[in-house]
């Protein structure tokens, strides 16, 4: 009889714990406030760590910041930074490779537009970046840059003739500028890889949660061309 007992006691101890969710696990994540990282790189890594069952909680910081956060272990990964930033880390870090970027020249129709153009201090140049972030690019130029907030603006910016020039990043997830009134200078300014970067105690999570942001990587580029 107690054998029955203790045989139904188990199954339903089992059956309970079956119909428990499983505990939602928390990740802190630190990000560059450049449009890209925000508008792009974040939604879809939150998505891609749903899928493996964590809740993401985003905080702003520039690339020193970012630095000291995972020194001291207060973040759990970082949305997105260069081969730059990385090198200047003073350990190595699990990454997950996300796209490959280019600096881009855009101009405004009937105007010269090449890379010269970077070298004259006459010339405002709008960047949809924190001065901070654009530092990372590593760029010499004596054009003067204006810093805003966003793409959209950027672009509005250059399409209403405020200014002539504009710094523009594209690769696999954000396209190039397709307006017949802009021309783009040839070449890129720059290329870089840009990396998810994990906390080094997170190493375990690396293979599952790489599948998880190929599989959103092509879902976001079959469903909107990468734009």
């Amino acid at each position: 009889m107690c054998k029955w007992v203790w045989t139904a006691l188990l199954l339903c101890s089992a059956t309970r714990l079956a119909a428990e969710p499983m505990p939602v696990k928390n990740l802190v994540i630190s990000y560059s406030d450049h449009p890209y990282v925000m508008h792009i790189l974040n939604p879809l890594l939150q998505a891609a760590y749903k899928e493996l069952g964590y809740q993401v909680e985003f905080v702003q910081a520039d690339g020193a910041r970012a630095h000291t956060l995972f020194q001291r272990q207060l973040v759990d990964a970082d949305s997105g930074r260069t081969s730059y930033w990385l090198a200047e880390y003073d350990a190595e870090l699990p990454v997950i490779w996300l796209d490959t970027l280019q600096l881009s020249l855009y101009c405004r129709q009937e105007i010269p537009c090449n890379a010269e153009i970077l070298q004259d201090p006459r010339v405002f140049i709008v960047i949809p970046a924190q001065e901070s972030t654009y530092q990372q690019f590593q760029l010499e130029m004596n054009a003067r840059p204006y810093f805003v907030s966003g793409f959209a603006t950027a672009e509005k910016m250059l399409l209403s003739g405020r200014v002539d020039y504009l710094l523009w990043v594209e690769g696999q997830l954000l396209s190039p500028l397709n307006d017949p009134n802009l021309q783009r200078a040839t070449g890129s300014l720059r290329q870089f890889d840009v990396y998810h970067v994990l906390h080094s105690h997170h190493q375990t999570l690396l293979p599952e949660l790489e599948a998880a942001v190929r599989l959103r990587i092509q879902a976001f580029t079959e469903n909107s061309g990468g734009n």
